[in-house]
């Protein structure tokens, strides 16, 4: 009986941290977001909703820089900014997920996604 126990209670915690370690692999479009974080980790991202889809916004830490628009499948879509034709206006439920340290901004670090890690 001792046995059995021990085995069920080690199966027990071999799941829970299997399922804990997993964690990253959970996010959505965290491959996307990782491609993104080589690019334009010196700067921001930001996750929008652009017609019921996710989209996610990028700049490096620059003045006078534009910021790039790409799909979930990590697309480039355009450009966004006063240069651009396209309305920033549909962009929705606008969220920073990554944003450098010391940056000409003045927000605070962010990261969300732990994709620093």
């Amino acid at each position: 009986m001792k046995t059995k126990l021990t085995i069920i209670l080690l199966f027990t915690v071999a799941c829970i941290i299997a399922t804990t370690s997993c964690e990253k692999n959970n996010i959505e479009n965290y491959s996307t977001l990782k491609q993104l974080y080589k690019e334009y980790q010196f700067g921001m991202i930001s996750e929008h909703k652009l017609d019921g889809e996710t989209v996610y916004s990028a700049t490096i830490n620059a003045y006078d820089i534009t910021t790039h628009l790409y799909d979930a499948d990590g697309e480039y879509i355009t450009n966004i900014g006063y240069l651009s034709d396209f309305d920033t206006d549909r962009l929705s439920d606008s969220e920073i997920i990554y944003c450098c340290e010391d940056n000409i901004w003045g927000k605070p670090y962010t990261d969300k996604y732990g994709l620093d890690n």
